[in-house]
C-alpha cells in the first residue's frame, strides 16, 4: 500500500445539501487567509479549515503569497475528444 501523500491527508470532499449536483448551477467558492489559518467555503458554507498544527513543519502561510487557482475543464484524455464541454468545441 502507497503512504499517504500530503496532498490527500488534506483533502476535504463536499457534497452538496440534498443531493445537488454542482454542475447544475454556479457556485462561489472562497479562501478565506489570516496568520493562523485557512478556511475554504462553497456557497458560504465552511467546509475545510488548516491550522499551523494540521500541517508537518514549519507554518509558513503567516505572510502575503499569491494564490494560483487552477480551474481544470476539458478532456481526461486524448482517447475521449468529444468528451469536451462544448464550450471548448469552437
Amino acid at each position: 500500500m502507497d503512504p499517504v501523500t500530503p496532498v490527500q491527508r488534506h483533502r476535504a470532499p463536499y457534497a452538496l445539501p440534498k443531493n445537488k449536483v454542482f454542475a447544475d448551477e454556479f457556485h462561489v467558492y472562497s479562501t478565506v487567509w489570516t496568520e493562523a489559518q485557512i478556511n475554504f467555503y462553497v456557497d458560504a458554507h465552511l467546509y475545510k479549515t488548516v491550522t499551523p498544527k494540521d500541517l508537518p513543519g514549519q507554518w509558513i502561510y503567516d505572510h502575503p503569497f499569491f494564490m494560483i487557482l487552477n480551474l481544470a475543464v476539458g478532456e481526461t484524455g486524448a482517447a475521449r475528444p468529444m468528451m469536451r464541454p462544448c464550450f471548448l468545441r469552437r
